[in-house]
């Protein structure tokens, strides 16, 4: 299961100004406001506030405003499932970015993970394997080993090479997303990585294995989430098909 997007960026207030520092100001705020509600769950609300940090940050000429509050909109739209309509907002934040902070920064490996996981709901794989390839080097660079991005990063490749049926070269992301996430505290990534190892699992006809990760998963799921939340009834159905396969075997 992925979790397709790296920690939204809050937009700071003394960074490099393009246009008056009162507008520059109010944009930055109209992004952090959109940061907040994207995290709260409210991509519709996030939207209407990175719509408007973006109409600033083009009206003064700020790239790096523009770049960040572009990204926080393609992610807004991808949270709604608008996935057409994500995907050129944030190819232009990753070529806003690659011009105001270089091809080789971390916010540039950000981007490309981000836009590489729309790539893959739009189902052009290779696509979003290339935007991998690029932004994995890039994270690894400047972000702590043991960071959250990274175990997201990690796992979207996994699901990148699974979805190809390229299992072999698929696992060793998965098990490095794995090892991070035992290393963070315990939330529910940290089950949705596990429930991808059960998938490839699952594939190696290791179902024995596979349901017992599963019974790990919802023990994570059922300490971190809601009891109505759909991951959770989802890792359900999972675990029943799984020992439906052991019975059958």
């Amino acid at each position: 299961m992925e979790r397709t997007y790296t920690s939204a960026i809050l937009l700071a207030f003394g960074g490099a100004l393009a246009c008056a520092q009162q507008a520059s100001s109010d944009g930055a705020a109209l992004n952090n406001r959109g940061v907040e509600l994207r995290s709260s769950g409210k991509p519709a609300e996030a939207i209407i506030e990175f719509n408007s940090a973006i109409r600033i940050a083009e009206s003064c000429g700020d790239d790096r405003l523009l770049a960040t509050a572009l990204t926080g909109l393609g992610s807004s739209l991808a949270d709604q499932g608008e996935f057409v309509r994500a995907e050129p907002v944030l190819r232009r934040s990753l070529a806003l970015f690659e011009k105001t902070t270089g091809p080789d920064s971390l916010e540039t490996g950000e981007a490309a993970n981000n836009l590489a996981m729309v790539y893959r709901k739009d189902g052009d794989l290779a696509q979003a394997e290339a935007q991998l390839d690029r932004a994995l080097p890039l994270m690894q660079m400047y972000l702590n080993p043991h960071s959250l991005e990274l175990e997201i990063a990690f796992n979207n490749m996994f699901i990148v090479l699974a979805e190809q049926k390229r299992w072999d070269q698929a696992e060793p992301y998965v098990l490095h997303a794995l090892e991070i996430a035992k290393a963070l505290p315990e939330t529910a990534d940290r089950a949705d990585v596990e429930e991808d190892l059960a998938l490839l699992q699952a594939h190696r006809g290791q179902f024995r294995d596979a349901a017992q990760t599963m019974e790990h998963v919802i023990g994570i799921e059922e300490r971190t989430l809601r009891p109505d939340d759909p991951r959770l009834a989802r890792s359900l159905l999972s675990y029943a098909a799984y020992l439906r396969k052991i019975r059958h075997k």
